[in-house]
């Protein structure tokens, strides 16, 4: 026999996760961004952005997975780390190389060097940014807006 279960869509699987964190605030409607900054947590929005640029950092510093890295094309200047991107589209290989352009000279402008540093500079980075705009409200086009980003 079929057991008939009763799911709600989560529109915002970050709101929800910070709201079960707060005693007392389940089904209440109240604003989540002061909990995200409260926890010290990235949205899901900005852990993309992260995690996506520190795989392109391993992937051109350590040439590895090297068929991922072959679809990389590099600058042939010898000052730049820039990738030249492919045609527009939603894969991996424009998205990364876009973001990375972006992103490389403020947080990384040197690949050879240690993982460390641009990690915890650009994680900062994210989460100021994130709380620079509105203490309540989220703001998309500020809060989530990787030109805005301000190296430390």
């Amino acid at each position: 026999m079929l057991m008939s279960i009763n799911l709600k869509p989560v529109a915002a699987p970050d709101q929800f996760m910070i709201k079960s964190l707060e005693k007392n605030s389940i089904g209440k409607n109240i604003p989540t961004k002061p909990l995200f900054k409260k926890y010290k947590i990235l949205t899901v929005k900005n852990l993309y952005t992260y995690h996506c640029f520190m795989d392109i950092f391993k992937i051109i510093k350590f040439q590895s997975p090297i068929s991922i890295h072959s679809l990389f094309k590099f600058s042939k200047r010898a000052t730049s780390s820039a990738l030249i991107t492919p045609s527009p589209s939603r894969h991996f290989v424009y998205q990364s190389a876009i973001l990375w352009n972006t992103l490389h000279q403020k947080f990384c402008p040197d690949p050879s060097k240690s993982l460390s540093d641009p990690k915890g500079r650009l994680k900062n980075a994210l989460f100021e940014n994130q709380h620079a705009h509105d203490d309540v409200e989220w703001l998309p086009s500020h809060d989530f807006n990787i030109k805005n980003l301000k190296a430390p």
